[in-house]
C-alpha cells in the first residue's frame, strides 16, 4: 500500500484500517508521510485526530521519536478538548501497528521518564498511568523506576491489598518515600480520609474505614513486601535531611507507629543524636525522647551522649534544649552516668539567651560539680563568662572563684548612615531595561494606589524618558515599542492611565497627548481637609501627566528629579536645570517646580546662599526670580500645632496639587502610613512628616517601619514625636519590617534624637490604649530580643526601663510578660543598670512560682544589689 491509502485512512477516523496500513509501509515512506500526517491533527475533528496520532506514532522509527510524538500530540489533544488535559489514551494500543517488545519496553521506560518533568504528587489521577501500565503488560519490561513513575505508583495504588499482590511494591515504594513532597502527601490524603469519614458520621452514612499511608506502610513491612529495617532508616534519613514541618510530620508518625524496639533504637543512636541537633524542632524534641529511652536502658554511650549533648544544648529552641537538659539530668541522677565526662557540655547551655534555661543548666552542674575532675571543674569556669552577670555572680559565689572585674558597658552603636547619591541613566539601554523592569511589575513603581512602592529609581526613569526624548525622540519610541505592558487594570479602570507606563505610552502614539489630562485630579476634601493620602497620589499622578506634555513641548529635563536616595535635591543641582530651561527660553513645569522646591535642600544664610540666590536671579526668567526668593525667606516654616494651614508659604504660593500639602491633613482612607512617599515628596521636613503622621493617626499601623532608615537619613530637625511613632512600631511592626525598624532606631539614637526611655515610656502608653478591648495587646517581647542580639542591650533597657511600668499592673499585661521580664533582667545585668520600677515589688511580692513572679524577683534583686 501507498501513503495515499493512509491518509485516506485517517479522513476515514478508521483507526484499524489505520493500523494494518501502516504495517504495510516500509520505514522511507513512514517517515516521508509524517508531515502530512501532522496537518491532520489540526483537523477539529476527533475520529480524524484519534486516526492521525495513531498513524504518527506507528510511523516512529525509534522508541524516542515515539516519546516526543505522544508529548506533541498531548498538547494538540489538549487544546482540541477545551484545556481539560486529555492525553494518548491507552485504549488505541490495541491498534498500534505491531512492533517489538524490546522497542515497546524502551518506550514505556521512556514515557515513564517523562513524569520526572513537574510536580510529583498532585491531586487526581494522571492519564499517562494506564497508557504506561498497558505499555508494560504488552513488552512484558521490567517496572519503570523513575521518580516520577514511582511517585505516580503511590498515588495509583494505595489501597493495602492491592500493593500486596503488586509486585513493585517492594521496588516503587522505597523510590516514592524518598521524593520531595511525599510526607506532604501522605499528611494531605491521611488528613482528606479523616474528613471524609467525619462528614459521613455526621451525617449518619455507611462507609468503609480505610487505613491510611502510615499504617499501609507499617502492615507491609509486617507482611514483608517492605523491609523494615529500610523503612526506619528511610524515615531516619528524611529527618536528617531536613524538610518543611508538614513532610517531615508523616515520617516522625511512621517511625512512632513503627513502634521501635531498644535494639532498633540502639542500632541508629548516631541517627537520632543528628536528628536532635540538626533538625527542625518537633523531630528534634523526637529524637530527644529517644536518646532518653537508651540513656534510661543504659544503652547509650557516655561519649555519645556527651557528644550529643553538645550539638544539642547549643540549639535556639528552649524546649528542645530543656528536654536535653532533662536527660543529662536522669542520666547522672539515676544510671551512673559520670559528672566529669556530661558537665562540661552542660555547661554549653551557659550560652543560651533565655536566662531561665542557663538557672536550670546552672542547677545541674551545681548538683554534681563536687563529683567532677580538675579538668572538668576547668572547663565549667571557662563557660561560666557565658551566664547573665547576676547569675554569673551566683555561680562564682558557689564554685570559690575570683569575681571578673566589673567592665562599664558601653554600647556600640552604627556609624551615622548617609543619603545615597542618585544615579541618572546614562545610556538609552539602561533606560529602557529600567522600563522593561517596570512593565513586568503587576503594581509598578509609582502606582497610585500602591504610593508605598515608591523608589529614587521610578524618578531616575521618568526624569529618563523626558531627556532622552529630548535628545532622540525617534529613537526612544522605536526602543520602546520592543515591550509590552502587561498589566493594564488601571488604564482600563481609569484611562488613559498614569505614571511610567502612560508616559510611554505617548512616546510611543499609543495614547494620544490630547487624551492626557492637563489640570490636576479633584482629590477627596471632606470635612475641610484634605485625605493626605490621596494628595501624595495626586502630586505623582499629576507629575506624570505633566511629564507626557513636557516631552511635547521637547523639554529638557525634569526639575524634580532627586539628587539623593531620600528625594531631596541639592540647591546648585537646581540653579543649573533651571539655567539649562532658561538656555531653551522654555518655561519650567508648574507641578515639576513645585515638587523641586519642596525637594531642595535648605542652605544655611551665608555667601553660598547668596551666590546660589544671585546665580538663580541672574538667569533673567521668572523662574529662576522665583527661585531666587525662595531662597531667600523661610518658605518652609511650619505653622502652630492646631493651626489649619501648617505649611502657609506652600497653601498661598503653590499651585494645586501640592499646594493641598500646605493644609493640615484629615485622617487616610486606608489609615496606612506611607512613610516612604511622604519622605520623597517632602524629604527636607522629616519631623513634620513624623507630626502629620501622628495627627492623622496613620502611625498605628503595619508597613511603615521597614522606612524608618529613609525618615532618618532625610533633612530637617527632627520632633519629639518620633518616640511614638518608634513605640507603636515596636507594638506592631511585622516581622518582615523588623531590620529596618531596628536600623532606624540605632541610627536615631546615634544621632542623639532618641531617647530609648522616653520611647519606652510611650509603649507603656500603647499598651494601655489596648487594654480593655477583645485584641490582644501588643506583644514586642520579639521584637526587642531581636533588638538585644544586634547588640544594643543597653537600647533595650533603657525602653523596657520607660515601658514596664505600664505594662505590668493587672489587665495590661502583655501575654509574654514574664520572658519580657527575663529579656529586662538580662539587659539589666549585661549594662550594670540599678534603681526601681514603678509596680515591679508588686508583681515580684505575689505568690506563687510562675515565669512572671520569679523574674521579676530576679530583675528587682540585681537593681537593688
Amino acid at each position: 500500500m501507498t501513503a495515499d491509502a493512509l491518509f485516506e485512512a485517517i479522513r476515514a477516523g478508521d483507526r484499524e484500517r489505520v493500523r494494518d496500513v501502516v504495517e504495510t509501509l516500509d520505514e522511507a515512506t513512514r517517515k516521508k508521510s509524517l508531515p502530512a500526517v501532522r496537518k491532520f491533527l489540526d483537523v477539529p475533528d476527533w475520529p480524524v485526530f484519534d486516526a492521525a496520532e495513531l498513524a504518527g506514532l506507528g510511523c516512529q522509527a525509534t522508541p524516542a521519536s515515539a516519546v516526543k510524538w505522544i508529548l506533541a500530540t498531548d498538547r494538540k489533544r489538549s487544546r482540541l478538548a477545551g484545556g481539560s488535559g486529555n492525553l494518548f489514551p491507552a485504549e488505541s494500543l490495541p491498534f498500534l501497528p505491531r512492533r517489538d517488545p524490546a522497542f515497546l519496553g524502551e518506550l514505556t521506560h521512556l514515557l515513564a521518564a517523562t513524569l520526572d518533568q513537574g510536580r510529583h504528587f498532585e491531586w487526581g489521577t494522571h492519564p499517562r498511568w494506564a497508557l504506561i501500565q498497558a505499555l508494560q503488560t504488552m513488552s512484558g519490561c521490567a517496572t519503570p523506576t523513575s521518580e516520577g513513575y514511582a511517585a505516580l505508583y503511590m498515588r495509583m495504588v494505595d489501597r493495602l491489598d492491592d500493593l500486596r499482590a503488586d509486585p513493585a511494591t517492594g521496588t516503587l515504594l522505597p523510590i516514592a518515600l524518598d521524593i520531595d513532597g511525599a510526607g506532604t502527601y501522605i499528611d494531605r490524603m491521611e488528613r482528606s480520609q479523616a474528613d471524609y469519614e467525619k462528614r459521613m458520621a455526621n451525617t449518619g452514612q455507611e462507609y468503609t474505614a480505610t487505613p491510611g499511608w502510615k499504617d499501609v506502610l507499617v502492615a507491609l513491612t509486617e507482611s514483608g513486601e517492605l523491609d523494615r529495617a529500610a523503612l526506619i532508616d528511610q524515615c531516619a534519613g528524611r529527618l536528617i535531611r531536613g524538610g518543611k514541618s508538614q513532610e517531615l510530620r508523616a515520617f516522625r508518625q511512621i517511625l512512632d507507629r513503627l513502634e521501635l524496639t531498644d535494639d532498633e533504637l540502639t542500632h541508629r543512636a548516631g541517627d537520632w543524636a543528628r536528628v536532635a541537633a540538626d533538625a527542625e524542632t518537633p523531630a528534634a524534641g523526637d529524637a530527644v525522647a529517644r536518646l532518653r529511652r537508651l540513656t534510661e536502658t543504659g544503652r547509650l554511650a557516655p561519649a555519645g551522649l556527651t557528644d550529643a549533648s553538645r550539638e544539642i544544648l547549643a540549639r535556639p529552641e528552649k524546649t528542645v534544649v530543656v528536654a536535653q537538659l532533662k536527660v543529662i539530668g536522669v542520666a547522672l541522677g539515676d544510671h551512673g552516668y559520670a559528672p566529669s565526662t556530661l558537665l562540661p557540655a552542660v555547661a554549653v547551655a551557659f550560652g543560651h539567651e533565655d536566662a531561665s534555661v542557663q538557672e536550670q543548666a546552672w542547677k545541674i552542674v551545681v548538683k554534681h560539680i563536687s563529683a567532677v575532675d580538675a579538668e572538668a571543674r576547668t572547663q565549667v569556669i571557662e563557660a561560666l563568662p557565658n551566664l547573665t552577670p547576676d547569675l554569673q555572680s551566683k555561680a562564682r559565689a558557689e564554685l570559690g572563684t575570683a569575681e571578673e572585674a566589673d567592665v562599664d558597658h558601653r554600647e556600640t552603636l552604627p556609624p551615622i548612615s548617609r543619603p545615597l547619591r542618585a544615579v541618572p541613566h546614562e545610556t538609552l539601554t539602561e533606560l529602557v531595561q529600567d522600563v522593561a523592569v517596570q512593565f513586568e511589575q503587576r503594581c509598578p513603581e509609582g502606582c497610585c494606589w500602591h504610593g508605598w512602592r515608591w523608589t529614587e529609581r521610578a524618578e531616575q526613569i521618568l526624569d529618563g524618558l523626558v531627556r532622552f526624548a529630548h535628545r532622540d525622540r525617534t529613537k526612544l519610541a522605536e526602543a520602546l515599542r520592543t515591550l509590552e505592558f502587561r498589566h493594564e487594570w488601571e488604564a482600563r479602570e481609569n484611562p488613559p492611565g498614569f505614571g511610567i507606563p502612560l508616559v510611554a505610552k505617548v512616546l510611543t502614539g499609543e495614547v494620544a497627548i490630547e487624551d492626557v489630562p492637563n489640570r490636576p485630579p479633584a482629590g477627596n476634601h471632606t470635612g475641610g481637609r484634605w485625605d493626605g493620602e490621596d494628595v501624595i497620589d495626586d502630586i505623582w499622578k499629576m507629575r506624570t501627566w505633566e511629564a507626557a506634555h513636557l516631552i511635547g513641548f521637547d523639554a529638557p529635563l525634569l526639575l524634580a528629579t532627586p539628587s539623593w536616595n531620600t528625594g531631596a535635591i541639592e540647591t546648585d543641582a537646581l540653579v543649573e536645570r533651571l539655567a539649562e530651561y532658561a538656555r531653551q527660553s522654555r518655561p519650567a513645569g508648574p507641578v515639576d517646580f513645585d515638587q523641586a522646591l519642596l525637594r531642595m535642600r535648605r542652605t544655611q544664610p551665608g555667601p553660598e546662599r547668596d551666590r546660589l540666590a544671585a546665580a538663580a536671579a541672574a538667569l533673567g526668567t521668572r523662574d529662576g526670580a522665583r527661585l531666587a526668593e525662595w531662597m531667600s525667606i523661610d518658605g518652609l516654616r511650619i505653622a502652630e500645632e492646631d493651626a489649619d494651614i501648617v505649611l502657609p508659604v506652600v497653601r498661598e504660593t503653590f499651585g494645586d496639587p501640592v499646594r493641598r500639602l500646605g493644609d493640615r491633613q484629615r485622617s487616610h482612607r486606608s489609615s496606612d502610613l506611607r512613610l516612604r512617599q511622604w519622605v520623597a515628596t517632602t524629604p527636607v521636613l522629616r519631623g513634620h512628616i513624623v507630626d502629620q503622621a501622628l495627627r492623622i493617626k496613620a502611625h498605628k499601623t503595619t508597613g511603615w517601619a521597614s522606612d524608618l532608615p529613609l525618615l532618618v537619613e532625610a533633612d530637617g530637625p527632627m520632633t519629639p514625636a518620633i518616640h511614638e511613632l518608634v513605640a507603636n512600631g515596636l507594638a506592631r511592626a511585622d516581622r518582615a519590617e523588623w531590620p529596618g525598624l531596628i536600623d532606624g532606631l540605632l541610627q536615631l539614637i546615634a544621632r542623639g534624637e532618641l531617647d530609648p526611655v522616653r520611647c519606652g515610656t510611650e509603649l507603656g502608653r500603647v499598651n494601655a490604649a489596648w487594654s480593655g478591648r477583645e485584641h490582644q495587646p501588643p506583644e514586642p517581647l520579639d521584637l526587642l530580643t531581636e533588638l538585644a542580639r544586634a547588640g544594643a542591650p543597653a537600647t533595650v533597657w533603657g525602653i523596657l526601663s520607660g515601658a514596664l511600668p505600664g505594662l505590668l499592673p493587672e489587665g495590661r499585661r502583655p501575654r509574654k510578660i514574664g520572658a519580657l521580664l527575663s529579656l529586662a533582667a538580662d539587659c539589666a545585668s549585661r549594662v550594670g543598670a540599678a534603681g526601681a520600677i514603678d509596680g515591679l515589688d508588686a508583681v515580684a511580692d505575689a505568690k506563687g512560682s510562675s515565669l512572671t513572679v520569679k523574674q521579676a524577683r530576679r530583675l528587682r534583686d540585681y537593681l537593688s544589689r
